[in-house]
């Protein structure tokens, strides 16, 4: 077993406004599930809230897995809108040993 621990940072580029009198208020939430904590999902965090349709959000992500088995991640984006958070989409992605590239378009629920 080789523990590695791996940085994220995440940021979103354009994303459509559904509402033509205000800015999304985007954010993120991720989970890491690790086949060493008996494959179960934990929390690593969410970001804070940016007002802009092009986030660069400062928080990062520290995620420690065995880069043998390798983890799952889960980044769900949402918006939050008088209170409330509008799922805008999921990347479901596995990494193994040192780093992962997570550009892609969100395929569900993104407007």
């Amino acid at each position: 077993m080789v523990k590695k621990r791996s940085i994220i940072s995440l940021w979103a580029n354009d994303l459509k406004n559904i509402s033509c009198f205000r800015p999304r208020i985007p954010f993120v939430y991720a989970t890491v599930c690790n086949v060493v904590d008996g494959d179960k999902h934990v929390e690593i965090g969410s970001t804070e809230l940016i007002k802009s349709n092009s986030p660069s959000w400062v928080k990062n992500f520290k995620v420690d897995y065995d880069s043998d088995i390798g983890s799952t991640i889960a980044i769900t984006l949402y918006d939050r809108m008088k209170g409330k958070e509008a799922n805008l989409g999921e990347v479901i992605a596995f990494f193994k040993n040192t780093s992962i590239n997570l550009n892609r378009e969100l395929d569900s629920g993104g407007r």
